[in-house]
């Protein structure tokens, strides 16, 4: 009798151990899918996040400091007065080094400012390469007088 008790313990442990198995190791891939796709709804709130206040800054602030260029730019802002953009600041930004600007941003990035008849001002940034996660953000302003629309993708 003890060798089938110990028989009957065997099996039943061994079922004991497949039903755990059947059940712990999907529940531990279901929490990590969930985990990597909070982590991915995250990064990707944050960088819509941040892609909007760039360009609300970029169309309703001088920048800082408020007489920057391309060597002393912490913010970038190109106006003085909400949605009316400044050539000085348009031509600074444009002289101003990607990785400088990429540092400030936190993100990569493409910017082009265009008037609505398509006729390109100015660009600056690399555009993603396929594959690549992008926020693009598109607002309205006046440069010259002319309305323009301001591109702007941050990707990652």
């Amino acid at each position: 009798m003890r060798k089938k008790r110990g028989q009957i313990w065997s099996v039943d442990f061994v079922i004991s151990i497949v039903i755990i198995f059947i059940v712990i190791i999907p529940a531990l891939i279901l929490w990590q899918n969930a985990s990597i796709e909070n982590t991915e709804q995250r990064t990707l709130l944050s960088a819509e996040s941040d892609a909007l206040s760039i360009t609300d800054l970029m169309l309703s602030t001088p920048g800082v400091p408020a007489g920057w260029n391309s060597t002393t730019v912490i913010s970038v802002g190109f106006a003085n007065e909400k949605n009316i953009l400044e050539q000085q600041k348009l031509i600074e930004f444009n002289n101003t080094a990607y990785q400088k600007l990429k540092n400030i941003f936190g993100r990569d990035f493409f910017f082009e400012l265009k008037d609505i008849n398509g006729t390109v001002y100015f660009t600056k940034g690399t555009y993603p390469p396929a594959g690549r996660n992008i926020i693009p953000v598109q607002r309205h302003g006046l440069y010259n007088d002319r309305i323009v629309i301001l591109d702007f993708v941050l990707w990652y």
